[in-house]
């Protein structure tokens, strides 16, 4: 069936001879709406909105209530825009149902048309997944310029999970909470790239400030590694290959703690990373034999990193805790166990600090 000059008509996004009065009031209405200052894409849905607004009587009233529907209700062919917009209003179905129909949040019907893309659809339904809606309704923006910021930014987080292998809502919901309050959206890049790295040890009870200061530790300590490695290069190493710590030992168990010998630029650069110090720069003397650094834990956890030096004897030269903060007694007091140890004869050491380890475990019993 060959469509008529009024369906014709009907499709144009601009009004046409044969417009009845309603309709040349509803596209002034239309463009109206979506003439604000936003992305480039809006040049788009102001189209789609003027054709929507034009092919039925309340057409307009129910974009005014929830621009997003030009976002649901867009398809490729203008024909089928219409008809999905006449099919849901002779539906009568409720806004909040059409929206849940359409896997979007209800709260997102106060989006306004400046900071919609036509891009969005599908980030709008992975926040409509990844965020309540109690949530959602207080962390939205309500500004359409920062909604705009916000949603731009959000899209971008979700294609960085994206080429980072991850799931796409990966702390989703803390980051739109986040950027929702008024975190800088230019800061986002470097916290996912920490999100995607090392989502494990990412805590969504940051503040947007304390996983800030994260990231940047985390991107000076690739940058370190980047220099450490070509560091070791020119010594003629491999970041990971083992120095020879003999006669000392590489593990040793002292008054119910471990010290384990940091024996390559990888242990050290991590150890510097965990500890939040500088550590690794002290690679060079560790390659001519000038120190020896041990990371003291208990289980698997880090308490302090111990340097110690010879000229005749070996002595404690650093023992530093988290953030180069000074250790406790019991620390101090283990570290100078294990420098005693190390300055008995080779053939001793090892045999002593496995009687000391003995006695503990026998006195804990």
């Amino acid at each position: 069936m060959q469509p008529t000059m009024q369906d014709a008509c009907s499709l144009m996004p601009f009004p046409t001879i044969g417009d009845a009065g309603w309709q040349r009031d509803a596209i002034d209405r239309a463009i109206g709406l979506f003439s604000g200052t936003g992305p480039w894409e809006l040049r788009d849905l102001k189209g789609t909105a003027v054709i929507m607004a034009r092919c039925h009587r309340y057409a307009i009233e129910l974009i005014e209530q929830a621009p997003v529907l030009c976002l649901l209700l867009r398809s490729a062919r203008n024909d089928t825009t219409v008809a999905n917009t006449r099919a849901v209003i002779e539906s009568g179905t409720g806004l909040r149902d059409l929206l849940k129909q359409h896997k979007i949040a209800p709260q997102f019907r106060a989006l306004r048309p400046e900071a919609l893309a036509y891009t969005h659809r599908s980030d709008l339904e992975k926040l409509s997944k990844a965020i309540d809606p109690s949530t959602l309704a207080q962390i939205m923006p309500r500004d359409g310029q920062a909604q705009g910021v916000w949603l731009n930014t959000l899209s971008q987080w979700i294609a960085r999970m994206q080429r980072g292998a991850k799931p796409e809502t990966l702390q989703l919901a803390w980051a739109a909470s986040q950027i929702g309050r008024g975190a800088k959206a230019n800061e986002w890049n470097e916290i996912a790239d920490l999100v995607v790295h090392l989502d494990d040890k990412f805590n969504p009870r940051w503040s947007w400030d304390k996983a800030r200061e994260e990231a940047e530790a985390w991107h000076r300590q690739i940058r370190r590694i980047k220099d450490h490695r070509n560091f070791f290069r020119q010594y003629g190493l491999r970041y990971e290959d083992l120095i020879d710590y003999s006669p000392l030992p590489t593990h040793a168990s002292i008054l119910g703690l471990d010290f384990v010998a940091l024996q390559s630029g990888e242990t050290l650069s991590e150890d510097g990373f965990v500890m939040h110090h500088c550590v690794a720069s002290y690679a060079g003397q560790v390659i001519k034999g000038v120190s020896r650094i041990y990371s003291i834990r208990q289980g698997e956890k880090r308490l302090a990193t111990l340097e110690i030096g010879q000229a005749k004897r070996w002595t404690v030269l650093q023992l530093k805790g988290p953030y180069n903060a000074a250790p406790n007694t019991d620390l101090r007091a283990a570290a100078r166990v294990f420098v005693d140890h190390c300055n008995k004869r080779p053939e001793k050491a090892a045999e002593s600090i496995t009687q000391t380890a003995l006695i503990v475990d026998e006195v804990e019993q």
